[in-house]
């Protein structure tokens, strides 16, 4: 492969930027792949119990000393902290649904992508889901079937509202044999034809890999950024450099070869840019320029975040990189492990993991340690001005007795002048089990008070009381572009099985709906009897039902068997039974969702 590389170098020294860039042969179309055709076989899953730490085994080390020596010198109190300004309203949480079937692996690396006809598309580390608005699950694979490939991980989707699109990357392997999978759906449907495209992962052939995938677009162009790490070597002390792969969108929608630019090299005063995160547009119509962030994710305590601008398009010979850094006006620094029963969460490093651009400001996203108590917290922060003298402002979102993290963002405007957010994070506390919570951010830049989108019903324990769970790693959240005020989010939570669970949400702007209050349908379900043996009843008020989603799962979220995926029946009081005698002994779930909520999840325990 890189016999055929025809390499155009340029190299910058404005304000001490450095950077390369690489003009590759086109990668052809590596196959067209029907989702729901494909979905239809068993898809096996081969994958380990738990992913290996994030980036490496190294970098969970650096880590781990470094928030031992964080909380030495932070140790953490029961303190309230310096809380932003509030006074904005509660947003509203109309629609909850049950995510991906619960993964074998950690972590589960949620992301979420949602058309203007409301299909929503989830992806976890393990496998894709496809459902409708109401929850009913259209169709649903592993990643390594969608692939093709084995040791499938790191899963990202978006949606594009300006063609009408899904696309998704994913990757394979962690050597100099490491693939990208990079696809786009033919059509708006999710469960249609994709294009899929196979990335090399070590395209320089420099004893590289491919790790933490990111994706953003704007009107003409389309961005892959990559971490490119050396083989055999710590996440830390291994990174080489940053990829930013760079494509004709109209190219990759239509399944033809991709004229594939890389940038790499990518540095600022000497010292190499890396996690570049692509901005994405807020109200999904982006203009030509793409900005990524960046910062001192691994520092104890720093305020510098990097600005980089490309300007021109994938075939401009032109096209440049501009690099800036800018100051917050207050420091951000790696989180400590966030407290929960039993044991403690992983809570990686302060990266920017969301950031959002509207107009002349930049909202963006990550994990911080609140120097007021030492919890694991949340920054939020403003770039201002972006096109001219720019300026950072951010405030820390933390809790006296709470930790937070892994946030996302996503802008809620409706009038052209509306600067509002919804930030979705996990939630965690000695008292509360892991869950996920969104604010509110408004027009007068003030928090409202927060809302549980889904409260934990255990805490995590997926490796046999390993103090250092996996909390997630990654939130989704999507603007509804169909109804603007309207986001779609999905996060994780401790389900009953102390295990991560994938939980989606549509929360909506307050000033949209008549009650600050969540809708629950008033539907009761009582059922009996439990422990049984051979037959299993549940008793449902059906009188207002227009939709009845009625499944058992297995302690694993393992679908067993669906019955009901369509209105009642009957209507009024009505009892549903079952018999019991083709399962084995052990404990499953009833799970009934109703108009779209999901309003019980009923424990089945079966004795022989």
């Amino acid at each position: 492969f890189i016999l055929l590389i025809s390499l155009f170098f340029s190299v910058s020294l404005i304000a001490q930027v450095k950077y390369t860039k690489h003009d590759l042969p086109p990668v052809e179309l590596n196959r067209k792949f029907n989702f729901a055709k494909a979905s239809n076989d068993f898809a096996p899953n081969w994958k380990v119990v738990q992913a290996p730490p994030v980036n490496g085994n190294s970098y969970e080390a650096y880590l781990r000393q470094l928030k031992i020596e964080t909380e030495r010198i932070h140790p953490k109190t029961g303190e309230l902290p310096q809380k932003p300004r509030g006074g904005a309203e509660a947003p509203v949480v109309t629609r909850a649904l049950w995510g991906n079937t619960a993964s074998s692996g950690s972590p589960l690396d949620n992301h979420i992508a949602v058309n203007m006809q409301e299909q929503v598309m989830s992806v976890i580390n393990s496998d894709i889901t496809i459902k409708n608005s109401l929850g009913v699950t259209n169709s649903s694979m592993s990643l390594e079937a969608f692939a093709g490939l084995n040791d499938v991980f790191d899963p990202r989707v978006n949606y594009d509202p300006i063609v009408d699109r899904y696309y998704m990357t994913m990757l394979s392997g962690r050597d100099q044999g490491s693939q990208i999978i990079l696809a786009f759906s033919e059509t708006n449907d999710a469960t249609g034809n994709w294009f899929q495209y196979i990335l090399p992962g070590n395209p320089f052939d420099d004893g590289t890999w491919s790790d933490y995938p990111m994706i953003t677009f704007t009107d003409t162009e389309f961005y892959l950024t990559m971490n490119s790490l050396r083989i055999n070597e710590g996440w830390v002390e291994g990174f080489s450099h940053t990829l930013i792969y760079h494509f004709k969108k109209e190219e990759a929608i239509a399944g033809q070869p991709l004229n594939m630019r890389i940038w790499t090299d990518i540095e600022f005063n000497g010292q190499s840019i890396r996690n570049v995160h692509p901005v994405k547009s807020a109200t999904g119509a982006p203009g030509d320029n793409v900005y990524f962030l960046s910062n001192r994710n691994f520092d104890m305590q720093n305020d510098s975040i990097f600005i980089i601008e490309i300007t021109g398009k994938n075939d401009d010979p032109n096209t440049t990189i501009e690099i800036d850094v800018e100051k917050m006006d207050i420091p951000y620094g790696a989180p400590p492990f966030a407290t929960q029963e039993f044991g403690t969460l992983w809570t990686n490093d302060a990266r920017v993991l969301d950031s959002y651009l509207l107009g002349d400001k930049i909202q963006f996203v990550g994990n911080t340690i609140n120097f007021d108590n030492g919890h694991a917290s949340i920054y939020h922060g403003t770039i201002h001005d972006i096109t001219g003298d720019r300026n950072i402002t951010a405030n820390i979102i933390s809790s006296a007795d709470e930790e937070y993290g892994y946030p996302s963002i996503a802008y809620t405007g409706i009038e052209e002048e509306d600067r509002d957010a919804i930030i979705v994070f996990s939630h965690t506390a000695l008292d509360r089990f892991p869950g996920y919570s969104v604010l509110y951010y408004d027009n007068d830049e003030t928090y409202s008070p927060l809302v549980t989108v889904r409260e934990g019903q255990n805490y995590i324990d997926m490796f046999s009381q390993n103090l250092d769970e996996r909390w997630g790693d990654y939130s989704g959240n999507q603007r509804n572009y169909a109804e603007p005020g309207e986001v779609w989010v999905s996060s994780s939570y401790g389900n009953n099985a102390r295990r991560n669970g994938t939980w989606l949400g549509e929360v909506i702007r307050p000033d949209l709906f008549v009650s600050n209050e969540q809708i629950i349908p008033s539907t009761e379900i009582e059922t009996f009897p439990n422990p049984t043996v051979d037959r299993f009843t549940v008793r449902i008020d059906a009188m207002n039902i227009e939709h009845l989603h009625m499944y058992l799962s297995d302690l694993q979220g393992k679908l067993i068997h669906t019955f009901s995926n369509a209105k009642p029946p009957r209507t009024g009081v009505i009892d549903f039974s079952f018999s019991t005698l083709p399962l084995s002994a052990g404990t499953y779930f009833l799970n009934v969702i109703i108009d779209g909520k999901q309003v019980s999840t009923e424990k089945v325990i079966v004795g022989k």
